[in-house]
């Protein structure tokens, strides 16, 4: 994974859910990935030719467009780094300078504080409704289709992640809310709305502001360099999420 270099900053980012209609193919992973409804005849019939069940859940992914307009220096230095990605070869840790979060991230540690519960043990306390104390910060504790869920969330909590929050969990992945988060109920626990797609088991992690993302050129020319007079390079690349 090539990291962005920090001195050259975007001046134009467009950074979107792309919904994948019909069938897409990863040009180097080959991974495939269909949209389709249960009740879709047509979309049936393509699951069964791709011949992979799992595709089913795998719809959409993280697309980008990044312009920048630079002096010489900084035009060199993504000169540089682009020619070490190699294209569609090479990925991408893509800076999320848009990333913000609205939530409250509320956690568990919140409520202890608010309810006078100083008494730990080494690992987690139970005060008869099942209440549980961890590391104090919310979790990602597991996700399937569209759907993370948290847990050490402060009991009753609303709004904990909103919709447009950036967030990141388990996998290292990358989701955005596309629903205000229901009040978490008396054991911590919330299910977040996101997209794209939840696609593998996010294990356990803290809940996170993301700030970057995994992402792979589209096209063997993505350091292409229009440079005009007065020198100064501009800069037009198109990315994809790794899959």
């Amino acid at each position: 994974m090539s990291e962005w270099p920090a001195a050259v900053r975007a001046t134009e980012l467009a950074l979107f859910v792309e919904t994948l209609t019909g069938r897409f193919d990863a040009p180097l992973s080959a991974a495939a990935q269909v949209l389709t409804r249960p009740a879709d005849p047509a979309g049936a019939r393509l699951a069964a030719i791709v011949g992979i069940e799992g595709v089913l859940r795998q719809a959409d992914r993280w697309a980008a467009v990044v312009t920048c307009d630079l002096e010489p220096a900084d035009a060199a230095t993504l000169d540089g780094f682009l020619a070490g990605v190699r294209g569609p070869a090479g990925t991408v840790d893509l800076p999320l300078w848009t990333a913000r979060l609205a939530g409250s991230l509320a956690s568990f540690d919140d409520h202890a504080a608010a309810v006078g519960e100083t008494d730990w043990d080494a690992d987690a306390w139970d005060d008869g409704t099942r209440f549980f104390e961890g590391a104090g910060t919310p979790r990602v504790r597991g996700g399937r289709g569209h759907r993370l869920t948290l847990d050490g969330v402060r009991p009753g909590a609303s709004g904990v992640v909103r919709t447009g929050d950036l967030i990141s969990g388990g996998t290292g992945r990358v989701y955005r809310v596309t629903a205000d988060a229901k009040a978490a109920d008396h054991n911590g626990f919330v299910t977040a709305w996101v997209g794209p797609t939840v696609r593998a088991d996010t294990g356990t992690a803290a809940l996170a502001i993301a700030d970057t993302v995994a992402m792979r050129p589209q096209t063997d020319d993505s350091a292409r360099n229009p440079t005009r007079a007065p020198a100064r390079g501009r800069y037009t690349i198109e990315l994809g999420e790794v899959v």
